[in-house]
């Protein structure tokens, strides 16, 4: 009897399986298709919960800086909430849009950093923004980074796009340049690589705004620097709001220096990613969410089969010597 009940089991384990392996690609593009209107009834209904708690938010720093220049570093300590540390360029390229009010600027932003969620992640993005990061040594142990990114509305979804595409175009390191330098240290990428094209389109992209804001508002910049200097010399915050705060910044960009270069070498662009996230000034909460960038790269450039050098004339070709094995699959 026994064995009759094992066998019976077995054959419906098997049938099972048989059905689901059927009607898996059934299910897999109807999950496809509603994936997009899911994605916005739950973005809808975070932002209806974050909305009446935005005031802490860092997109009010960014609308703050861009509708009153003249206050725009009266606040800027690392562990303060609301606080504008990024370059007047950025808040220039905002103002704009402060004659939209509060409410609708945070709106606006809102769908800017949600989209930028949805080109990274597209089908998984209402599973993504919903995956909880465990911080067992900081309480709550419990956190949703990608949801509390678009509560908060930083950039880091924004970088993510930024070092997805800049394999293509190169002048996207202005954005973070102008926002977090620290994260300059991915540039090693093309000098390693001897990609001094690329390298003088991202650094000319970069002094060009510079420069057209810098005539605009040569006082701001001599107050960023003097921002920068001091919150160099601040301690880091408390381990709530920055889980990693036992990282130094310093040994942090060592390690995201030599990451990048041996993924330079190697034809590894993952390490952009991971390198760039390792090199943020803060380790926020919200800081696994430039890990997205990941999925970015998929997009941008699929993985090669091994062995495979990348296309002849691609932005971001890897020349050298070695025989074709020399051009790592992504990822490596």
């Amino acid at each position: 009897m026994r064995e009759v009940r094992a066998a019976a089991r077995d054959s419906a384990w098997s049938g099972l399986s048989r059905r689901l392996r059927a009607e898996a690609p059934g299910l897999v593009a109807k999950y496809r298709r509603l994936a997009p209107w899911v994605y916005v009834a739950a973005a809808g209904v975070l932002f209806a919960i974050f909305a009446p708690d935005a005031l802490n938010a860092d997109s009010r720093a960014y609308f703050r800086a861009a509708s009153d220049p003249s206050t725009m570093y009266s606040q800027h300590a690392v562990d303060m909430p609301g606080s504008y540390m990024y370059a007047p360029a950025f808040a220039q390229l905002l103002a704009p849009l402060d004659r939209l009010g509060w409410g609708v600027f945070y709106a606006a932003w809102y769908v800017l950093t949600a989209a930028a969620l949805w080109w990274l992640a597209r089908e998984w993005s209402p599973i993504v923004l919903f995956v909880p990061v465990v911080y067992l040594w900081s309480p709550p142990p419990l956190y949703l980074p990608v949801a509390m990114e678009l509560r908060v509305g930083n950039i880091q979804l924004l970088l993510s796009v930024a070092f997805a595409l800049s394999f293509r175009w190169p002048a996207l390191w202005s954005l973070p340049l102008l926002t977090k330098p620290t994260l300059g240290v991915g540039l090693i990428w093309y000098v390693v690589r001897r990609e001094w094209r690329n390298l003088a389109i991202a650094l000319g992209a970069t002094a060009a705004i510079t420069l057209v804001s810098v005539v605009l508002a040569p006082g701001l910049w001599h107050d960023w620097l003097a921002v920068l200097a001091d919150n160099a010399n601040t301690a880091s915050p408390n381990a709530f709001d920055a889980p990693f705060w036992f990282l130094p910044l310093l040994p942090r960009l060592v390690v995201a220096a030599g990451l990048i270069a041996w993924g330079a070498r190697s034809n590894r662009r993952w390490t952009l990613i991971v390198g760039t996230l390792l090199a943020v000034p803060v380790l926020w909460r919200t800081a696994p969410v430039m890990l997205l960038g990941l999925l970015g790269l998929l997009r941008v450039a699929p993985p090669q089969r091994p062995g495979q050098a990348p296309p002849v004339g691609h932005e971001g070709t890897h020349r050298c010597s070695e025989p074709p094995s020399c051009h790592r699959p992504w990822p490596g």
